[in-house]
């Protein structure tokens, strides 16, 4: 009997040790889990372990040694092994990554954890402008969609914009090829001229906030060749807020797995142009989830997101940083520039 008890005391004793153990090393990790990807995660705990899961799957290292370079770094990996995507490639022409569908149920619950799945609301009932973001034709029709459904639980403003732009329109994407031809038919033009703004138009005259709201188009134009994007078009909107000084409070319409991406641009954007526009970027809940889409937009979230945590941090830019800076920002000014201007002391 005395030999069960020690044998039971032992045992109760190994347990607890080990209870401790872990829970001293859950508190180191938080303890060590680089500042920069806590600033990443808004130092939440529950989305600094779905981050941790992530980079475990997709076999990245993170480790206490981390500092400004290896933040680079890791957005450098983290757009081969998250993004997988080429420049002046497509989302839908991107290959897809082998380590994702083996680990889809962790990846599934990482990516819920940090945000990526469920609906962003509005914090308010009234905005200056609501703004809504330009994309492939079904998800243009999608956010119109999202837009309807939000007047109707009482979401009211002056006005609403289209912000969209010259890219030309791509059959099986935006529609199928009798759906162009009939756009092509309501607006006069062939259909190798039709692009995403005329697609918009047409799509906001048929919904149901159609004659509501006043309606702004901010039609972008290609730039260098290249189409417009988020960045661009929100450059051009905030050339036409200057004659519109009223518009101070803007709601931005994106959709899941796309908002934390979009609000990380729009933020660099305003910061850039030291605008003192107030917005919020909201979006419907993603449905018929594509884990290949949506770390991808993880991992552009991760690099459109940095240099504005890098902004607050003096940074010892020496020729290793400013040469991974310039290769992984130097086509985009805008980000480039917030990242060398954070009072970098340039060695």
């Amino acid at each position: 009997m005395k030999r069960q008890k020690l044998i039971f005391g032992i045992l109760i004793g190994s347990f607890f040790t080990a209870f401790m153990a872990l829970s001293n090393l859950n508190k180191t990790y938080l303890k060590i889990f680089p500042q920069y990807l806590h600033s990443l995660c808004e130092s939440r705990k529950e989305d600094i372990e779905a981050l941790n899961n992530l980079c475990d799957a997709a076999n990245i290292e993170i480790n206490d040694s981390f500092d400004e370079y290896s933040a680079l770094k890791f957005v450098e990996t983290t757009q081969k092994q998250f993004f997988n995507r080429q420049p002046k490639q497509e989302r839908w022409e991107k290959s897809p990554l082998e380590w994702i569908d083996k680990n889809s149920d962790k990846v599934s619950s990482a990516l819920k954890t940090l945000g990526f799945f469920d609906s962003v609301l509005p914090e308010k009932t009234e905005y200056d402008a609501i703004c809504i973001l330009g994309a492939a034709g079904p998800t243009m029709q999608n956010r119109i969609k999202f837009v309807e459904q939000l007047v109707k639980n009482g979401l009211t403003t002056q006005r609403i914009v289209l912000l969209t732009g010259e890219r030309y329109l791509t059959e099986n994407i935006d529609g199928t090829a009798q759906e162009l031809a009939d756009l092509g038919r309501h607006f006069g033009i062939e259909n190798q001229k039709l692009t995403e703004t005329h697609l918009f138009k047409y799509l906001y005259e048929k919904s149901g906030l159609n004659g509501k709201f006043k309606l702004i188009v901010i039609d972008t134009p290609q730039k260098n060749g290249c189409r417009p994007t988020t960045q661009t078009t929100l450059e051009k909107f905030l050339e036409w807020k200057k004659n519109n000084s009223d518009v101070n409070n803007v709601l931005f319409i994106s959709n899941q797995p796309s908002v934390k991406y979009q609000q990380a641009v729009i933020a660099e954007v305003i910061y850039y142009y030291k605008s003192k526009l107030n917005f919020e970027v909201v979006g419907e809940e993603y449905k018929n989830i594509n884990l290949q889409r949506a770390v991808g937009e993880l991992g552009a979230y991760i690099w459109a997101v940095m240099p504005r945590i890098l902004r607050g941090k003096d940074i010892d830019a020496n020729e290793n940083f400013i040469g991974l800076a310039k290769k992984l920002y130097g086509h985009q000014p805008i980000f480039y520039n917030d990242i060398l201007n954070s009072r970098a002391k340039l060695s």
